[in-house]
């Protein structure tokens, strides 16, 4: 777990290092998987007027290694293991991220991301060439959270699924409405997801209030017979994004959960 205090104090004394470490500006790469201190480590590069670049621990070597040069990162923090030679790289470890975070420095807060400037790169899947990083801007993400908090039946202190990795920008759905209204991001790990039995036995203990992945992602879940309002009884509002939602998960899904809203995006 970790509290609200804990996110500011420890992305606090990150963003206070990166910033005495290194130039204004520029990206910082961010590898890991559904791990509180990426979320740490995102706020840290807002604070400290550094892009993050998130990319996932499962990532390919090679693919790892493309965007890493195609971001021009000025350094990389790598919360799973990292699969190249350090000194390579500019790599801040998990180790050395614990160091620097127990250290309660307070950051400048005088480059802080804002307006137009890069907020996050996301680099697609390279499906149709090479992957490419998509820019989102500061004032983008205000737009869309905005948008998010006021026409999606949100309010505070919900608990959110956290499903996608932080290098799918399905993930942002997530992320930031839950921050923005005190909510708590309950993570599924790739171990559970690719594990049915460990899947289902995890599901209702999960406690949810909003359901945010693919179609393809509750549809699987849909084949578990807990899962349903019943089992889940807070859970009452389900966001989908990233694929078309079929017609008849839509249906199965009011049959199972007859009070909760359903959004196709």
């Amino acid at each position: 777990t970790l509290s609200y205090l804990e996110l500011e104090k420890y992305s606090n004394s990150l963003a206070a290092f990166l910033e005495n470490k290194y130039p204004k500006g520029g990206n910082v790469l961010v590898y890991g998987g559904q791990d509180s201190l990426m979320i740490v480590s995102f706020l840290a590069c807002t604070k400290a007027g550094y892009c993050y670049v998130p990319v996932d621990s499962h990532t390919p070597d090679e693919r790892l290694k493309m965007i890493f040069d195609e971001s021009e990162a000025i350094c990389g923090i790598a919360l799973s293991d990292w699969p190249f030679d350090e000194k390579e790289y500019e790599i801040i470890s998990r180790d050395t991220f614990g160091k620097i975070t127990n250290e309660a420095n307070e950051p400048s807060l005088d480059n802080i991301i804002s307006g137009t400037e890069t907020y996050y790169t996301i680099f697609t899947s390279g499906t149709t060439g090479k992957p490419k990083g998509v820019q989102i801007s500061y004032d983008n993400l205000i737009s869309f959270c905005d948008w998010m908090v006021s026409d999606f039946e949100l309010s505070t202190e919900q608990r959110f699924l956290c499903r996608a990795p932080f290098s799918f920008d399905l993930s942002v759905m997530d992320v930031y409405p839950s921050l923005l209204t005190g909510g708590t991001l309950v993570a599924l790990k790739k171990e559970e997801v690719d594990n049915f039995p460990k899947l289902f036995a995890r599901l209702p203990n999960t406690d949810l209030n909003v359901w945010v992945s693919t179609p393809s992602f509750v549809e699987m879940c849909l084949l578990s017979p807990d899962f349903n309002q019943q089992t889940l009884t807070h859970l009452n509002n389900f966001q989908f994004c990233g694929e078309e939602l079929p017609r008849n998960v839509a249906q199965k899904l009011m049959e199972r959960f007859p009070n909760a809203s359903i959004f196709n995006t």
